[in-house]
This record gives structure tokens, C-alpha cells and sequence, in this order.
């Protein structure tokens, strides 16, 4: 699920880490529209985590990088996408 939007890869990976330290694994994905190669580091990032450590990574980022962290976006069926499709509908 998604609990971050960075708006490059550089502070996605900041996010990503700090996730990781305190034991959340996470996964980094271009955000749509900007699944092109051409961007190498540049364009926005979503940071995922697993459905059942959405509200810890919250909690986390918040409190480490002092960002606010967006609502849940979408959920994966089995917390992380398998495929590049993902959910036809989102919840803001």
C-alpha cells in the first residue's frame, strides 16, 4: 500500500531506508506516468509498504523525516504488486 510520494528517487531512497531500519520492508515505484527509462532518477516515486504495516510506516516517516505521509492510495491483494497492473480504483 501506498504511504509516500517522493518527488524523486533520491528521497525515495531516503524513505526506503529509514522504512527498512526499523524493520518495514518496503518497495519503491515510479508513480504512473512516469514508468519511462528516459527519467532515469528523475519523477515521482511511491513508496509501498505491506497492508498490515501501512499505520507503523506512517507513524515511522513521520516521526524520522518529519513528512506527512499521504492516505492509503490502493491495496495489493498480497501487499506488494506482482505485475505493473495495479488496482482500477483508488481511495484518497
Amino acid at each position: 500500500m501506498k504511504v509516500a510520494a517522493a518527488p524523486d528517487e533520491t528521497d525515495a531512497l531516503l524513505m526506503d531506508g529509514v522504512l527498512k531500519d526499523a524493520g518495514i520492508p518496503s518497495l519503491i515505484q515510479r508513480a504512473a506516468g512516469f514508468d519511462a527509462p528516459e527519467f532515469l532518477s528523475a519523477g515521482p516515486r511511491d513508496v509501498l509498504v505491506p497492508g498490515s504495516l501501512v499505520e507503523e510506516a506512517k507513524q515511522v516517516l513521520e516521526d524520522t523525516t518529519g513528512l506527512r505521509v499521504v492516505r492509503v492510495v490502493a491495496a495489493y491483494p498480497s501487499g506488494f504488486p506482482h505485475c505493473r497492473a495495479g488496482p482500477s480504483a483508488s481511495a484518497a
